[in-house]
């Protein structure tokens, strides 16, 4: 069996697919088979230039201007939300953070590290301490008690488990 290879467009054949599907009257369906492309690569095409066309530049025509500067604070409201709670959707999150999905994607379904095992062992030990000790111990005397019953760690790495 073949494999797909995924064939590359230059930006200007693609906007002047676009073009063609704005100013020859034919659907976006018949400009795509013409061109012997897929319906949905021309679709997505034509929205990503909608869309960089209406954020750009001050327009002449005030609804159009209107609808930038509707769109543009439709942007910068969902960037101000992002950093309150984190409820949209992957796509929008990843290009405002400036990551790809993928990237987002294998850094979340990776497993846990070594070092992340082992501190999460490590805290398991901290909060029992410090439980027992009524809360009271700080970094300093549970880094000891740990020394004494044989829990080797950096004070410092201790100092950070108890702070998260």
């Amino acid at each position: 069996m073949r494999g797909n290879k995924q064939r590359r467009f230059t930006d200007e054949f693609k906007r002047e697919a676009v073009r063609l599907t704005m100013t020859s009257g034919r659907s976006v369906e018949r400009v795509a088979n013409d061109l012997g492309i897929a319906k949905s690569t021309l679709s997505r095409w034509r929205s990503e230039h909608d869309q960089t066309d209406l954020l750009e530049g001050p327009h002449e025509d005030v609804a159009k201007e209107l609808a930038r500067l509707r769109k543009e604070n439709d942007i910068l409201r969902q960037e101000r939300e992002i950093l309150k709670r984190a409820e949209f959707p992957v796509a929008r999150l990843c290009e405002v953070l400036e990551v790809s999905q993928s990237g987002y994607f294998a850094w979340k379904n990776r497993p846990a590290s070594e070092r992340q095992c082992k501190d999460m062992v490590l805290l398991a030990h901290i909060r029992e301490r410090f439980r027992l000790s009524r809360e009271t111990y700080g970094s300093p005397r549970m880094h000891a008690d740990l020394t004494e019953d044989g829990i080797f760690a950096g004070r410092h790495r201790i100092a950070r488990l108890m702070r998260d």
